[in-house]
């Protein structure tokens, strides 16, 4: 089995211990980082394909787009759409993050797709995300079809369900359209700085232990006038010495928070759970079972240094034809899974009571999206306290089935996070794996839902050089840019200063699971709370003062953790990308108006101009608009902002 390609950086921060305060890059020490000695682990393929950059010690452009995450290509496609030589650089061998790692069901609207629900939000979208989505819908023509084998009594969803190597071939056909030079399975080294203009990212050739038969690119040394860091971590961020946040701020200003009715550590989201926390019933002296990560509850509203859950976004089909065995877990042990064996009767009566229309009955262990050609997008699933999320796994603190302690995943950036993420993604691969064994085989789990869980096989035809398993983890939370402004809760009602809007809940998985002393609890997660002014400010895509001047960020950009709950969905993430990448292309052009040359500065780009290359775009690659549950172009926007 291939480890999937990880992102990488230098020492930068370390996580802080369960129930301190949130960790910043002051707090650990946000020196830029310093060139390491790297163990290469393996060597993946350059990824090929137009547009594809070539070795070389030396590469100079205007724009270094660090992240092929969605937003990264539309950050690198806007960028050379408004005039600049733009480099994408990424650690993974496949571009496109989540959309083609696995999340193939992106959700579009939220509310019901109708109009009729009065929380429905229209997801705005206009240039080159729309650009995107309209050449989905013509390469899979199924893609937008309104089908959801989850329905929430308070409204409907809709999500465009495409294929992930779907997603992959449009992602690569745009950047090689906007002649984007792209180098792929090339992790940094380190950042080199003068005062605070970033001059270059030294990279290496990304590794893991199996060769996929092609070489990685030689090492390089990316110049270039303006930065983007649009990693899902923020590793470039923490490379640069740029100040960042990872965890969640406590309610109160006193204590470092933006006075957020919602932020901080929370109560139990969760009720009567039937699931006695310690190894031997009753009895606390025997242990607290696996799976269950303290016996102290934080104090609601106080800080965290934790963030929420991740998980894989599995590609899975019924079809056998089109059908690869899921693989058994290397060490299933019963005794790890008996939180959920005990937690079960309440799993079903919280599903069952929930779902009075027709649903698949394996939705007990999964949220299954359908998407075109057989295959679905399976989710975590909201019914207990266990899911295919693994809580704590994220943090460093949850164990493997061996007991080991996985990596916390931020606790590193660039080269350095290299080995300690391949470790934590595959102590994911196992808890996943793990967690199907125990659908598809314990007594517990009603007998039809076993009987569909073992009828699932992995994709063939998707993310065929990595064993069918998904390239990415969803890293659903990691460092957060603290910026020259940053959107909290109550958002923003400036439309002069806003370069995107959202239109999201505050959505965030269950950060912790505690006892109760006689049942089990999660903690961190949030109700799906509408933001109330929703639109991003540019000042939120870069640095504070203190930070470098040519440094943007469009995916671990400026949001307190509630904002982030809201913002992190993909579409809204490649709009913000699209406005670094117009950002980023206008401070090139101003550095270069003078016969010398002056160093960029992306702070000194007006919000002003930035809408306008935004418009521009917009004009050229698709207006704005918003999509309906069939991928149709509906009633056009003035502006996205």
């Amino acid at each position: 089995m291939n480890v999937a390609p990880l992102a990488p950086a230098a020492p930068i921060a370390t996580s802080a211990a369960v129930g301190a305060p949130i960790a910043t890059s002051a707090a650990v020490g946000g020196a830029v980082a310093v060139c390491a000695a790297v163990v290469l682990l393996l060597v993946l393929s350059n990824g090929g394909g137009a547009g594809s950059g070539s070795g070389g010690a030396k590469r100079t452009y205007d724009v270094v787009v660090y992240g092929s995450t969605p937003s990264g290509v539309m950050a690198a496609c806007a960028a050379a759409a408004t005039g600049a030589r733009v480099a994408l650089v990424d650690s993974f061998a496949h571009v496109g993050g989540m959309m083609s790692g696995g999340l193939g069901a992106t959700d579009m609207t939220h509310g019901d797709p109708y109009g009729s629900s009065p929380g429905y939000q229209k997801l705005l979208v206009g240039g080159m995300p729309l650009r995107f989505f309209t050449l989905m819908k013509t390469a899979s023509p199924g893609a937008f079809a309104f089908v959801s084998t989850y329905l929430r009594s308070a409204g409907n969803q809709a999500w465009a369900g495409f294929a992930p190597h779907e997603a992959e071939a449009v992602f690569t056909s745009l950047l090689a359209s906007n002649a984007v030079d792209v180098f792929l399975s090339t992790v940094p080294t380190a950042v080199t700085l003068v005062g605070k203009t970033i001059k270059s990212m030294s990279t290496t050739p990304y590794a893991t232990a199996l060769a996929l038969g092609a070489a990685a690119p030689p090492n390089c040394t990316f110049s270039a006038l303006v930065f983007v860091d649009a990693t899902y971590e923020g590793d470039l961020i923490a490379m640069s010495g740029a100040a960042f946040a990872l965890g969640r701020e406590a309610q109160a200003v006193a204590a470092g928070g933006y006075a957020e009715s919602l932020a901080g550590a929370t109560t139990n989201r969760k009720g009567a759970e039937g699931a006695n926390p310690y190894v031997t019933s009753g009895v606390a002296a025997s242990g607290l079972l696996p799976m269950v990560l303290s016996s102290t509850w934080p104090v609601v509203g106080s800080a965290s240094p934790l963030v929420q859950s991740y998980n894989f976004r599995m590609c899975f089909t019924q079809t056998a034809a089109n059908g690869v065995p899921i693989p058994e877990p290397h060490n299933y042990v019963a005794a790890r899974w008996e939180l959920l064996r005990r937690n079960m009767p309440k799993k079903i009566a919280y599903f069952v009571a929930q779902n009075s229309y027709t649903v698949p009955r394996q939705a007990l262990m999964f949220v299954y999206t359908q998407l075109a050609n057989g295959k679905s997008d399976a989710n975590s699933e909201g019914w207990g306290i266990v899911g295919s999320d693994m809580v704590g796994g994220s943090n460093g603190t949850e164990k493997d089935s061996y007991g080991a302690a996985i990596p916390a995943w931020c606790a590193l950036a660039g080269a350095a996070a290299v080995a300690p993420r391949a470790a934590a993604y595959e102590a994911h691969r196992q808890y996943m794996l793990e967690y199907i064994h125990f659908g598809r085989n314990d007594p517990t789990v009603p007998t039809d839902v076993r009987a569909a869980l073992q009828g699932l096989y992995l994709a063939a035809d998707e993310f065929k050089d990595n064993g069918n398993w998904p390239y990415r983890l969803y890293v659903r939370e990691g460092r957060r840019l603290l910026g020259a402004q940053v959107l909290t809760q109550a958002g923003s009602t400036s439309t002069a200063t806003s370069i995107s809007q959202y239109y999201y809940p505050f959505d965030c998985h269950d950060v912790n699971r505690i006892s109760t002393g006689t049942d089990v609890g999660t903690e961190g997660g949030q109700a799906e709370t509408f933001p109330p002014n929703p639109r991003v400010p540019y000042a939120c895509l870069y640095p504070n003062a203190a930070g470098p001047t040519n440094l943007l960020a469009c995916v671990a950009f400026s949001v307190s953790h509630i904002a982030y709950c809201g913002v992190r969905v993909e579409p809204t993430l490649m709009m913000v990308g699209q406005a670094a990448g117009c950002a980023a292309a206008i401070a090139v052009a101003t550095a270069k108006v003078p016969a010398t040359p002056i160093a960029a500065r992306v702070d000194q780009v007006s919000p002003r101009a930035v809408q306008n290359a935004i418009t521009t775009l917009c004009n050229a690659a698709g207006k704005v608009s918003y999509l309906d549950a069939n991928g149709n172009v509906q009633s056009a926007a003035p502006t996205p902002f």
